[in-house]
């Protein structure tokens, strides 16, 4: 065996290397094999074959002696010297040179490959392998007709009435848009000179009824006012929420009063500025009034109001007069009130 410290050959039976004195107990010999590599697939060869089991290969004996070695190695010396070699078993002829001797045929090494082979027939994947057949082309625009029909059927219902024509009766268009009978064309003949007077009555007394109906409101308005000084200061919880709706609820009336003066008809032009004047009035209560409402709704929001006066007031306070301390939404309706007074239709007439 060979000491793994320095290399010495040393006797199998040594234990201690003679060179370097290693101790040699844990080293193991490992035995020698008989034979030689197989110089194709490196797979070792008895002695007694000359050719490899494995892969077929043909093998030189190995070397048994060290005599046969040498002597090969001086026959491949006068090879390459170019000195012809004398056979030992037949001393009177003379070998060939190895490069004038006739080449052998070696038989080729079978190799089993680890790729399994194609079967018979295989061409190989195609393009009209991957294709679907014929059969299922069809089969499948059988069924996409089949789809699309019966949709088709299902929207149109040719079995339905009324699916070949409308079965619905002609109506009877002459009087469409007829307005019915009249007795008179208007701006063609006919007297039509009461036209604007018509008009302008109506119009007078709409502007009188919305007028009274704001003098109305006017009052209730002051009263709210006054009640908020003396309701809202002493009066219990639910008197102040009672009269926290009754202020909502009049504020709510005025301004449904401003929708109907503006909606009063003055085509006619005879009283446009009565008009004017009569929805700035409303303006006027309904600003006044959504001072109160707001005192009305912290008042009653409030356990007890008194201690949190100025806050319940500072609303109503906010638009009062510096001088007089009058609501200034009030002074100036008693300004323009007195400057309303539309001309009845038959003063117009004299």
């Amino acid at each position: 065996m060979i000491c793994p410290v320095c290399g010495t050959h040393v006797e199998d039976a040594e234990s201690i290397c003679p060179a370097c004195h290693a101790d040699l107990d844990m080293t193991r010999a490992m035995p020698r094999l008989q034979g030689t590599y197989c110089p194709g697939c490196g797979a070792l060869v008895p002695s007694d074959l000359t050719q490899c089991p494995s892969c077929g290969m043909p093998v030189k004996s190995p070397v048994t002696s060290a005599q046969e070695v040498r002597a090969k190695r001086e026959e491949r010396a006068k090879l390459l010297s170019g000195v012809p070699l004398v056979d030992p078993d037949d001393a009177g002829e003379a070998i060939v040179p190895v490069d004038e001797r006739p080449e052998r045929e070696v038989p080729a090494p079978s190799i089993e490959s680890a790729i399994p082979s194609e079967p018979e027939g295989y061409e190989g994947d195609s393009l009209s392998d991957r294709l679907p057949s014929m059969r299922t082309v069809v089969l499948a625009a059988v069924l996409a007709l089949v789809l699309v029909g019966g949709f088709v059927l299902y929207l149109t219902h040719p079995w339905g009435e009324g699916a070949l024509g409308s079965q619905t009766p002609d109506a009877d268009l002459s009087q469409v848009g007829f307005p019915g009978v009249v007795s008179e064309l208007v701006g063609q003949d006919g007297d039509n000179s009461n036209t604007d007077e018509e008009l302008d009555a109506a119009t007078y007394e709409d502007l009188t009824v919305c007028f009274d109906e704001l003098q109305e409101l006017d009052e209730r308005v002051t009263q709210s006012a006054e009640d908020l000084l003396s309701v809202g200061k002493t009066g219990t919880d639910d008197e102040r929420q009672q009269a926290c709706d009754a202020a909502q609820a009049l504020f709510d009336e005025i301004d449904d009063l401003a929708d109907t003066v503006d909606a009063i008809d003055v085509s006619t032009g005879t009283y446009e500025d009565d008009q004017a004047l009569l929805a700035e009035l409303v303006e006027c209560q309904s600003l006044r009034m959504k001072a109160v409402l707001k005192a009305w709704k912290i008042d009653a929001s409030l356990a007890d109001p008194t201690s949190n006066w100025e806050d319940v007031i500072a609303s109503v306070e906010a638009q009062a007069n510096a001088t007089t301390g009058e609501d200034t939404y009030k002074q100036r309706y008693d300004e323009l009130v007195e400057d309303f007074a539309p001309a009845e239709p038959t003063a117009l007439e004299e």
